[in-house]
């Protein structure tokens, strides 16, 4: 859900500065084609031209692929569209074409208009005549396919989420209810995190094996068990965070040997919230919502989230196995 709620936004922030843009330029809607949006009033325009937005921003969005444009590989306007190319379908796991990584070293500097040249390189695999070309989207999780092209790999055996693609599972809100129920003393271990860059993207992974949670998960679920009961003086709270940080600088291989035991605790208890959060998800997707009737899409749309469920479920079962195996990550 927090996956949803973060491309809605990303929307209705892009949406506020077009339409930002529009009225300060009102000569863009008298110039357009379309003469019902100047016979109609404000309000009603807002509630079109956002229809006609949304309709357009959902086709752009998802035909985009990541060319960084800008130095900061992270800058939100590396993003292009590339014609013919953008009717390549997501696969994961058959031949398909492999975009060619620029040099850095390449990219055009700050002063030219000019970007560089986009490089696909053809499947390993010969192509037949009238083949399908396929194009792998990127690493993706599952969710992240869902949100931002809205479809998934298909989970066909339960096996398959271990062998096929990495069965990935977010866990961010689990964990932050964890740190707020620490209170002020939660508050402080989560500016801790951020000042380290460890706060948030906490995830489970079903590949490669063993099955296991991010390193980042395991550095926020240390400091949580890091004991700080005694330690109110600045001085010595400090004191009390040097053997968490020392796991960050490679000085140590753990905090302590309690410390492992009750973070790997933890996250065993964090597979069974899982394993019963998706069961409860699954409850409630036997039913078909009447109010959605003629909907024909509908049945496909619940099977992928029916299958995120599972996925959800079999990843944390998975890494739960590691856990009691004695599994080291």
């Amino acid at each position: 859900m927090r996956a949803l709620q973060e491309v809605s936004q990303k929307f209705w922030d892009d949406w506020k500065a077009v339409r930002q843009y529009m009225q300060k330029h009102p000569h863009i809607i008298q110039r357009s084609r379309g003469s019902e949006l100047k016979s109609i009033d404000q309000t009603s325009m807002d509630s079109f031209l956002c229809d006609d937005f949304l309709w357009g921003w959902l086709n752009v969005n998802t035909r985009c692929i990541y060319y960084q444009l800008n130095i900061s590989p992270t800058n939100p306007d590396n993003l292009t569209m590339c014609p013919i190319l953008d009717f390549a379908n997501h696969t994961s796991t058959s031949k398909h074409m492999s975009p060619v990584t620029p040099n850095p070293r390449s990219w055009p500097m700050p002063s030219m208009k000019k970007a560089g040249d986009l490089t696909f390189l053809a499947p390993r695999d010969v192509l037949q005549e009238g083949e399908e070309i396929y194009l792998c989207y990127g690493a993706h999780a599952n969710r992240t396919l869902f949100v931002e092209y809205g479809f998934i790999n298909e989970l066909l055996e339960p096996t398959a989420v271990l062998d096929e693609f990495n069965g990935e599972v977010d866990v961010q809100d689990i964990i932050e209810r964890l740190f707020e129920d620490r209170g002020t003393l939660g508050t402080w271990m989560k500016s801790v995190l951020e000042d380290n860059g460890y706060w948030g993207d906490w995830t489970l992974h079903s590949s490669p094996s063993p099955a296991h949670p991010s390193y980042r998960l395991i550095t926020a679920l240390r400091l949580y068990h890091t004991t700080f009961e005694a330690a109110s003086g600045t001085n010595i709270r400090e004191e009390a965070l040097k053997p968490w940080q020392d796991t960050l600088l490679g000085i140590r291989t753990m905090v302590s040997e309690e410390n492992e035991t009750a973070w790997r605790k933890s996250l065993i208890q964090i597979c069974e919230t899982l394993t019963t959060r998706a069961k409860v998800g699954l409850s409630k997707l036997v039913t078909r919502p009447t109010s959605f009737d003629d909907a024909s899409w509908l049945a496909w749309m619940q099977d992928n989230i029916k299958s995120l469920w599972r996925e959800e479920a079999l990843v944390a079962a998975a890494v739960s196995d590691s856990v009691r195996k004695g599994t080291q990550f």
